[in-house]
């Protein structure tokens, strides 16, 4: 499709004609995966609730309770997750 409204590819149509960092649109994209609204959610609410959820501090859950094991557990390394974890850091 961005090729038929003249972008060489759907990065240069978000970055040079949307005006939006890629980083952001990713972020915003991560939590619509995982939320999965019901109803229209506009991009400024989306973006606030990504930026609203960031994960827990290193070594606990959302809660706070320590979650450290030996050996470590992996957390996975979905598009949300990593999302989530660079809003944390």
């Amino acid at each position: 499709m961005v090729a038929e409204l003249g972008h060489p590819s759907a990065e240069a149509f978000l970055t040079d004609y949307l005006d939006l960092g890629l980083d952001l649109v990713g972020r915003v994209v991560g939590w619509l995966e995982q939320e999965q609204p019901a109803e229209a959610v506009t991009f400024q609410a989306a973006v606030e609730a990504a930026a609203a959820r960031p994960l827990a501090k290193h070594g606990t859950n959302q809660h706070g309770e320590d979650v450290r094991t030996e050996p470590p557990v992996s957390r996975g390394e979905t598009q949300a997750y990593l999302l989530r974890r660079i809003a944390r850091d």
